[in-house]
Parts: C-alpha cells; sequence; structure tokens
C-alpha cells in the first residue's frame, strides 16, 4: 500500500497525539510518500508545539532530529514540485475550500497518480485535516485519518 502522508499526518509520527499510536504502529506496512514541501510544514509544525508549550524543547529536537534521519534513510518518496503541480493547485482552490499548501499536497497526489499511475485501490491520502480529506475524496482518492484511530 502506498500512503501519501500530508504534514498534519507526518508531524503524528514524531509528536504524540491523538492518532500517533495508530500511525506509528502502521507506518511500517506502507510505502509512504511526501510532497517536496512536507518537510518545511513539518518543521513549522513543530517550532509551533514547541513555542506554544505543547512540545518541551528536547522533544522537539529530537522530534526534528528523527524526521531528518528518516528523510536521509529514504523512508520517504519525495515527490517533486513541477509547474504542474502548482497550476492543479491553484485549480483546485477554486473547486474546494483550501489554504495554498494543502492545495499543493492534494495536487501532488493527484499529480503522483497521474504520473506513476499505480493501482489506485492501493493507494491512501493521509490527513488529519478533515477539510482536505473531504477534498481529497471530491477528487477521487481514499481517505485515511489518523484521528479516527485513537486507540
Amino acid at each position: 500500500m502506498i500512503w501519501y502522508c500530508d504534514s498534519s499526518a507526518v508531524v503524528k509520527r514524531y509528536v504524540r497525539e491523538g492518532g500517533s499510536l495508530w500511525l506509528r504502529r502502521e507506518v511500517s506496512k506502507h510505502d509512504l510518500l511526501i510532497s517536496q514541501i512536507t518537510p518545511v510544514e513539518v518543521y513549522a509544525a513543530l517550532a509551533v508545539k514547541q513555542r506554544t508549550g505543547y512540545l518541551p524543547l528536547f522533544n522537539y529536537y529530537k522530534a526534528r532530529k528523527d524526521f531528518a534521519e528518516h528523510i536521509s534513510h529514504k523512508q520517504y518518496l519525495i515527490w517533486p514540485v513541477s509547474e504542474a503541480i502548482f497550476q492543479m493547485a491553484a485549480t483546485l482552490v477554486g473547486r474546494h475550500p483550501l489554504r495554498a499548501y494543502d492545495a499543493i499536497q492534494l495536487a501532488t497526489a493527484l499529480d503522483y497518480l497521474k504520473t506513476r499511475a499505480p493501482d489506485r485501490a492501493r493507494f491512501r491520502f493521509l490527513t488529519a485535516d478533515d477539510q482536505l480529506e473531504r477534498a481529497a475524496q471530491a477528487d477521487g482518492l481514499k481517505t485515511d485519518n489518523p484521528n479516527r484511530h485513537l486507540k
């Protein structure tokens, strides 16, 4: 199974919150795909969690280090953001109430499917963002949300 993980799903691998235990248990069973923009979003999300007191400083640095190591050990396939993805994202924000980076996340997943054309039955779009999940479903993607797996 190929899991396309947006940043809200990826963060759950490194920060203990709702759905993170399920995600950590399941992640090794799948090929993980992320957008080229995901590392920036993940580092930003971790920084916000640290600045707001949700994530202690030690845990913040450990999460950053673990994520960087997973990237360097190629645990994620990073799909490059092309001009076609930017154009598709611009179209998506006209159809769905999405933030810019969420539109790029969805456009990246759709571009991967169009370019690689894997069996769609083996592809899941993972996000902890309800609005992004609805948009992905409207565009024909099978989705999962770690927040639905709280145990």
